[in-house]
């Protein structure tokens, strides 16, 4: 990363290991109104953020729950866990002290809300590691839009081809690589089905944070 300006991070499934909770977290929305969720809609929702999840459930499933109250039930349910209990990946601490001290601008960029990733990242000791913190709700879009990547980087006023953005989910990366970000695949277990295409469309994949 010594030829990158700055770095942008996802939060779950890249810095964290949160994606089961923010997978349960929106499957037991569907459950809760008897919806079995289909093959492969993790991979379709991790990019849109809560409010671009339950727009996805209105256009696909038949909900008996208003918004507010699946609101709060992601709230009641996920909550709990980022605030005391999901732990960060091996070698992200490391890793990111060490660009750091290298001169680089660190910036995390995640679907989730504020109020899910930031206490997490401070029980954990990395906020401070960052210069700012965005989430979809930030720029009033998600990230399978190409927009979210040009928005960012003025804001980190760097240009595209000197930001490194790490994810691992497969649409983020494409849309992120396809703006003219250099992209670093994340490897996590949730995405495992997905690794070979992963690889294929990133500049480069990492199955651990202490291979940087």
């Amino acid at each position: 990363m010594e030829n990158k300006k700055a770095c942008l991070f996802d939060f779950d499934g890249t810095l964290v290991d949160s994606m089961p909770v923010w997978r349960d977290k929106m499957f037991r929305l569907l459950k809760l109104q008897d919806i079995d969720p289909p093959a492969g809609l993790l991979r379709e929702i991790t990019p849109l953020g809560d409010a671009g999840t339950l727009r996805y459930f209105r256009e696909h499933f038949r909900l008996t729950m208003s918004d507010d109250e699946m609101k709060r039930e992601m709230d009641s349910y996920a909550l709990p866990h980022y605030r005391n209990w999901i732990a960060a990946k091996d070698g992200v601490c490391e890793c990111l002290k060490e660009l750091k001290d290298k001169g680089i601008g660190l910036y995390v960029l995640t679907a989730s809300p504020r109020r899910m990733y930031e206490p997490c990242l401070e029980r954990l000791g990395m906020l401070s590691f960052f210069e700012q913190t965005w989430c979809c709700e930030d720029f009033l879009t998600v990230k399978s839009d190409p927009d979210i990547y040009r928005l960012a980087a003025a804001k980190m006023d760097a240009d595209m081809k000197d930001i490194a953005f790490f994810d691992d989910n497969r649409t983020a990366l494409f849309t992120a690589k396809t703006a003219g970000l250099y992209t670093v695949g994340v490897f996590d277990e949730t995405s495992a089905e997905d690794e070979a295409q992963i690889r294929r469309i990133t500049d480069r994949y990492i199955r651990s944070f202490y291979e940087l």
